[in-house]
């Protein structure tokens, strides 16, 4: 059950978000974040990711032009 909205978040590969430090334990379930991005054409309650920023610790993942970032903004 989703507190506020359950959304689908699409990122790029996995290689990419791995050359960046995203790894399995990077995001868990019921972690409060804000994301910007691009929807989908269908209508449906998915977003491809272009900035999603987790207030609670500072992460602070980008993908602006299809090279995303990683790092922790306090």
């Amino acid at each position: 059950m989703c507190a506020r909205w359950c959304w689908q978040l699409e990122f790029d590969s996995r290689c990419e978000l791995a050359n960046v430090g995203v790894t399995e334990d990077t995001f868990s379930p019921g972690d409060e974040v804000i994301v910007t991005g691009d929807y989908t054409r269908d209508g449906s309650e998915r977003i491809y990711v272009r900035e999603l920023d987790r207030p609670e610790d500072g992460l602070l993942y980008a993908c602006p032009t299809f090279r995303p970032s990683l790092k922790v903004v306090r």
